[in-house]
């Protein structure tokens, strides 16, 4: 490794910190990604409008990977004490993708730095989006038609882990999800008179209770899957009962016949709802990713980096998490494995979780990450 990588990982890390960007909006951090590859003097495509994918290419024949990071931030007010705390007001990078960003940067410098004595190729993808489930179609189709990708890899910076330490599961590591919004339409009246009505709130009470009742009845204590309803709008005003109601939830599961159960319990809670209370419900799903399952025998590639990188007492089996990443859309396509590396430290007090407005990260983590990506590279090449 260079000498200066735990130097130039850290002030990437903290560059991206401090300009963070809201899905789908990423143009300062393109186009300081931009900026930075070619500084590097690493050829790099625009995929999409902020989405970028750099290639290097070493000097022999060899495999072709591709490496993936996420670049957006969340519409999160930041509430640490850092120096670099972010300059947008009301976004923030609450999730780790800021080290996401520096980590395959620095990555792409060691590479470039050593591309004389490389075999073989790889794609280094800055996914916009992510956290709204967009931004990984362009970079699937950019590698489909590059062609001959051996396996796609990513890292995910998790809280939960202790700094040096890094997870590698076999199969399931994160949930799909499925988000769904509910329409029940009756009839207003007067809240002194419900007879003359038919109330959409006490059916959409009566929809929730049946559905979680259906859920919790019909799988197996044993899976790890849930329903949530996380949404509910109706009425304007205390004496009216309203003429509709929306609802709005999410599930997550770890199969596709679980996802398709999930599925038959809303719609059969619907139609009940129906019958028993006289309104009329229409149903639909929004967004919708698959779960995160990485493949056994790049798992058993990468254990070995990890075990060269981490120590082999550090190379963990985190359990899986219900967190959804359209990294997942990734290997339904190619082969490949999604790592989880520790930047917990709670002895520094960095324990608040992802998503969470006093998030932060243990930056010594950030060089293990980059070694781990090298050391993949040189053991398999």
């Amino acid at each position: 490794m260079l000498k200066d990588t735990k130097n130039y990982v850290i002030e990437q890390r903290r560059k991206f910190h401090r300009i963070p960007e809201v899905s789908m909006e990423e143009k300062e951090t393109a186009e300081a990604i931009r900026q930075e590859l070619q500084n590097l003097d690493i050829p790099f495509e625009k995929v999409g409008e902020y989405g970028t994918v750099a290639c290097i290419k070493g000097v022999g024949p060899g495999k072709t990977y591709a490496f993936r990071a996420d670049i957006d931030a969340l519409p999160i007010q930041e509430e640490t004490d850092v120096e670099f705390i972010s300059v947008h007001s009301g976004v923030m990078h609450a999730c780790g993708h800021d080290g996401h960003i520096a980590v395959l940067l620095a990555f792409a410098r060691e590479l470039a730095a050593k591309k004389e004595t490389l075999n073989g190729t790889c794609y280094l993808c800055f996914q916009q989006g992510e956290e709204i489930g967009k931004g990984q179609d362009q970079i699937i189709s950019y590698l489909k038609n590059a062609g001959g990708i051996t396996a796609v890899l990513a890292c995910h910076l998790w809280v939960d882990i202790p700094v040096g330490k890094i997870s590698l599961r076999k199969g399931p590591v994160m949930a799909g999800t499925t988000s769904f919004q509910i329409r029940i339409t009756g009839k207003g009246c007067h809240g002194s008179r419900p007879d003359q009505g038919i109330d959409p709130i006490n059916a959409a009470i009566t929809l929730i209770g049946q559905a979680i009742r259906l859920k919790d009845r019909e799988f197996s204590p044993l899976q790890s899957n849930t329903l949530s309803f996380c949404k509910f709008h109706s009425g304007k005003a205390t004496n009216i009962i309203p003429e509709d109601a929306e609802l709005g939830g999410t599930m997550r599961f770890f199969s596709d016949s679980e996802r398709a159960q999930l599925l038959d319990v809303i719609d059969r809670s619907c139609r009940a709802t129906e019958l028993l209370t006289g309104c009329s419900i229409e149903w639909k799903t929004l967004v919708g990713l698959p779960p995160v399952v990485n493949h056994g025998d790049c798992i058993d590639q990468a254990r070995l980096s990890a075990e060269s990188v981490f120590g082999a007492d550090n190379v963990i089996e985190f359990e899986k998490i219900m967190g959804a990443d359209n990294f997942g859309c990734y290997l339904q396509e190619f082969q490949g494995c999604y790592a989880f590396i520790g930047i917990g430290n709670k002895e520094k007090g960095i324990c608040n979780a992802h998503h969470n407005s006093k998030f932060d990260m243990d930056e010594g983590a950030l060089e293990y990450a980059v070694r781990f990506y090298l050391d993949f590279v040189e053991k398999n090449m």
